[in-house]
């Protein structure tokens, strides 16, 4: 069935990853409860290179890599069971310092910037104090 078919007119349901694991599956301890699947379904994990890497525990399918695991970049679209689900964030064109941003480049000073999750400040662009 086409996904213009399938929609039933209602506006998605919008679900923040705000803590660095969240479980999807149908078990009530699940940060994301979808009835129909596996108690504990699959994750997804922010690590520590600001990425939301989506672990497979039940069958998994959509736009990303094969494995058990695999980074998830904005468009991806994931399929479990009955439910279909799509992964966006906020992305940036400057890709060489974590949480955007440029080392190097066009100036010579790069502004240090603050882990959004830590609060630490960089030393040189890609060191982090407390």
């Amino acid at each position: 069935m086409q996904d213009a078919q399938a929609w039933n007119g209602q506006v998605p349901r919008v679900f923040s990853l705000a803590a660095d694991r969240v479980r999807i599956g149908s078990d009530e301890s699940a940060e994301l409860q979808l009835p129909g699947l596996d108690g504990v379904h699959a994750e997804i994990v922010h690590n520590d290179q600001d990425e939301y890497v989506l672990v497979r525990h039940g069958k998994v399918t959509g736009s990303f890599g094969p494995g058990s695991s695999s980074v998830l970049r904005t468009g991806a679209r994931l399929q479990m069971g009955q439910w279909c689900l799509a992964f966006f964030r906020e992305e940036f064109a400057d890709h060489g310092r974590p949480f955007g941003g440029r080392s190097g480049g066009e100036f010579a000073y790069q502004r240090p910037q603050r882990d959004p999750r830590t609060g630490a400040l960089e030393r040189d662009g890609s060191t982090y104090t407390r």
